[in-house]
């Protein structure tokens, strides 16, 4: 399930929103373009739960109405495939709806930062004759 939201997190296309203005003719500090990556990261996260979110979710639930049956089975294998496959999806399910989006949250901005900041080195350090 967490690779489901993953792929919605980094298919998000705010190109869309690039081009609003924010009313500031300022120019940004280093607190606002931290405050832009978190928008950002909430923007996509907001996206990815919205709609693979819904999906993901709904797999779940529908692998437990399937799986329901096993819980009443008089074979103790079944009960014991249920108890393994409920205790998985189950974990899933958190993983990929509350635990991969806190991660995000927390790691993405950084993430965001330190790969600008490699980007902005490389490109200063590109000699014109190897273009």
């Amino acid at each position: 399930y967490v690779v489901h939201i993953a792929h919605a997190y980094e298919c998000f296309d705010y190109s869309h929103t690039e081009g609003q203005e924010t009313g500031k003719t300022d120019t940004l500090n280093s607190e606002d373009l931290a405050n832009d990556a978190t928008k950002k990261t909430k923007d996509k996260l907001r996206f990815a739960l919205s709609g693979t979110g819904r999906s993901v979710t709904k797999g779940g639930i529908s692998t437990f109405i399937g799986l329901i049956m096993l819980a009443f089975s008089p074979a103790k294998a079944f009960r014991v495939f249920f108890k393994m496959l409920f205790s998985t999806v189950l974990l899933g399910l958190y993983a990929g709806l509350v635990y991969f989006p806190a991660c995000i949250i927390l790691v993405d901005p950084l993430i965001s930062k330190v790969t600008k900041s490699k980007v902005k080195e490389l490109n200063g350090n590109v000699d014109e004759n190897e273009i």
